[in-house]
């Protein structure tokens, strides 16, 4: 997939609910929440059971986990009305004047 915005709307598209909810975002919110815990539950027992080395099977099940992630991100952001492309081009915005900045450490979002 070359397009990320084409797979948003691919995404928004292949979702079960579609409006019948009062806030849209709230659904893969929570579905992101839950696969972002999914994939830390994998990491958490890679560094558990196998001193952090990652296998090519833990490698290939975490790609599965990352691809849940961003399909409900993507999925966050169509019922936002957001872009994903704009969200992608702003972040590498803001990386870029923190670096800038020499505030790539620290905390706050407006660093």
């Amino acid at each position: 997939m070359k397009d990320i915005d084409t797979y948003q709307q691919m995404s928004a598209d292949s979702r079960l609910y579609k409006g019948e909810i009062k806030h849209a975002v709230v659904y893969p919110a929570f579905g992101l929440a839950g696969e972002v815990g999914e994939f830390h539950d994998k990491l958490k027992k890679i560094f558990r059971d196998k001193r952090g080395r990652i296998s090519d099977d833990d490698r290939r099940d975490l790609e599965l986990e990352l691809g849940d992630i961003v399909w409900y991100v993507a999925v966050c952001a169509e019922v936002l009305g957001l872009k994903m492309s704009d969200i992608l081009e702003a972040n590498l915005r803001k990386c870029a004047g923190r670096r800038q900045r020499g505030t790539v450490g620290g905390s706050g979002d407006d660093r």
